[in-house]
């Protein structure tokens, strides 16, 4: 019998021998329904076994003493919890081994895919807590740390504190689900008689296109970026010393409790922050080929499950360590207050992380799948390049040359440099002996005056420096002028450099002998700032010298900003 693309089997003839291999895991479809049932049947059997006495049962506070507070399970008892995990095995391995070979629509098919779809997600991320991802979190810390003595554990002692048997479990939980997601993933490719390795079929849904993925996928990067930044922001400002969501004298209290906390702590928003910048490569070109400047690798492609695996484990560890702490407020275990805010309302959005981090993974994956090699469906995969022109740009035709690489990379270290300083002043204005009401609103205005004149730079090399954005009212699309801009960045850039030089030689000549203070003349006299706060405002430094930079390539690109801008702006350059 000879299979066509729109056959209602699991895994279509491959279009070309040559370039489609098969192997176990390219035949999920087929085998991916039975791996549910098997799972769900393991653990019918281990129900039934703890319902009888048997050892390793691992929820309940007396199995299971660190989920006290943690678990979503923390009361269980063998006596009562063994017998509803049989019945729930029972019945999902008879779900999943329907699933597996049914193609029943309407009512039935709907009833059971919604049923597989919500095992999936309690299984994935409602059940599981926090410790799976502190397991995967801790790993590299003890790698790093352990030989050179930084931690008092060493790998033998890994399994015992961060992953037990209940972890271990949570963790097989995460995989249940996994299958239990693509069984009814594979279930809905054969009703829809789309290929069950890539879910194409013969009509194809908008959002899934290539270009449409390329649009809302960058959504998704920004807000999977923006979340893990806020939590690090917070842990590095307790390694600071500036109480950031949190009183100076609690963090002073943690810190001689737990020599180092807030030092560890700082490492792990260091690893988080790592993990944003790594989300951002699934939107950009070094996302797709290794940099030049990483060995053995630099130039070669970069495999998509390279990116996928590892982005798809994270968005389910933290959305399930999100939901956890969003049921603490639920159960009324957390206050929150002014003096510790920062140390659960970041976590609030973990759950929003993830999701977006899944959806931005799920947009790489649309994004370079191309065409499938078992049912020749698909099209060319859209490769991001450093001059976007494809989907989501402006086709128009831009009336300067685009700005060149080291331009626009100076043009972001502006911004770089800027939030040190405006982060040190938003957390001062929550200290214990400033008032939020009198000066602290004060310190917070600066921070995001001084961050929005810092971003503004980045209009001076990207296209909506030239055109303002259609979504911006009144002024949305048209263009914005280029002399007006050159006079106001090297104005501000020059002040910046005056500013600069005044606060040098003032700490040499002290030409003010009073301390620094924050509005009018009536304010208290403070104590000039030590070596740490120095350190974050030398940065600021550098702002002046690289806006003018920045501001002098803009007006050599940038006919419309000489004297005689008329007569040359009519040139045109082609957007690359």
């Amino acid at each position: 019998m000879t299979h066509t693309p729109t056959d209602f089997d699991d895994n279509p003839a491959p279009a070309t021998t040559q370039s489609a291999r098969w192997s176990w895991l390219a035949g999920w479809p087929g085998w991916i329904g039975w791996a549910a049932t098997a799972w769900s049947l393991a653990y019918a059997i281990l129900g039934l076994f703890w319902w009888g006495g048997g050892a390793g049962f691992p929820f309940g506070i007396a199995h299971d003493p660190a989920g006290k507070g943690v678990s979503l399970l923390e009361h269980a008892q063998p006596e009562t919890t063994g017998p509803v995990l049989a019945v729930a095995g029972l019945c999902g391995a008879a779900v999943s081994a329907v699933l597996s070979r049914t193609r029943r629509r309407g009512l039935i098919g709907g009833a059971l895919a919604g049923a597989g779809w919500a095992t999936a997600v309690a299984l994935a991320v409602v059940i599981p807590d926090y410790r799976p991802l502190l397991a995967v979190v801790r790993a590299p810390m003890l790698l790093v740390g352990a030989p050179l003595g930084w931690t008092e554990i060493r790998w033998s002692d890994f399994f015992g504190f961060f992953l037990p048997w209940p972890v271990l479990n949570q963790i097989l939980f995460i995989a249940g689900g996994l299958f239990w997601a693509g069984t009814v993933l594979a279930y809905r490719r054969r009703v829809r008689a789309a290929c069950g390795n890539c879910g194409r079929g013969d009509t194809v849904a908008v959002w899934t296109t290539a270009i449409a993925a390329a649009r809302w996928g960058r959504w998704a990067v920004a807000v999977a970026v923006a979340v893990p930044i806020g939590y690090a922001l917070t842990r590095w400002a307790w390694a600071l010393d500036i109480p950031l969501g949190a009183s100076r004298a609690g963090l002073h209290k943690e810190a001689a409790e737990s020599p180092g906390i807030w030092l560890a702590g700082a490492m792990i928003a260091t690893m988080g922050a790592g993990g944003a910048l790594l989300t951002i490569g699934l939107v950009r070109p070094w996302g797709e080929v290794y940099p030049c400047w990483i060995p053995y690798l630099r130039g070669k492609r970069v495999r998509p499950r390279t990116a996928i695996i590892p982005a798809t484990a994270v968005a389910l560890l933290v959305t399930s360590a999100g939901l956890m702490t969003l049921r603490w407020l639920v159960d009324g275990r957390i206050a929150l207050k002014a003096d510790n805010w920062g140390f659960f309302v970041p976590e609030f959005f973990w759950p929003v992380w993830g999701g977006a981090l899944g959806m931005a993974t799920l947009a790489y994956h649309l994004r370079r799948r191309g065409r499938c090699a078992y049912c020749g469906r698909g099209a060319t995969p859209i490769q991001i390049v450093h001059r976007k022109t494809g989907a989501g740009s402006d086709t128009r035709a831009r009336s300067i040359p685009p700005a060149p690489r080291w331009a626009v990379r100076v043009a972001w270290v502006v911004p770089v440099c800027v939030l040190p300083s405006a982060v040190w002043r938003a957390a001062t204005a929550f200290d214990d002996d400033i008032s939020l009401a009198n000066e602290g609103w004060y310190l917070l205005l600066l921070s995001a005056l001084s961050m929005g004149l810092a971003l503004l730079t980045l209009g001076l090399v990207y296209p909506w420096g030239e055109r303002v954005p259609r979504w911006v009212p009144v002024l949305g699309g048209r263009d914005v002028p280029a002399r007006v801009a050159v006079i106001v960045a090297a104005t501000g850039a020059m002040l910046l450099i005056g500013l600069c030089l005044y606060a040098l030689l003032n700490s040499v000549l002290h030409f003010v002998p009073r301390g620094p203070v924050l509005i009018g003349a009536g304010e208290a006299e403070r104590p000039r700032p030590g070596w740490p706060v120095l350190i974050l405002y030398a940065p600021l430094l550098l702002w002046g010298p690289l806006l003018l930079t920045v501001t002098v390539n803009y007006w050599r690109r940038n006919p419309r900003a000489h004297a005689h801008g008329r007569a040359t702006a009519r040139r045109r350059w082609p957007q690359r």
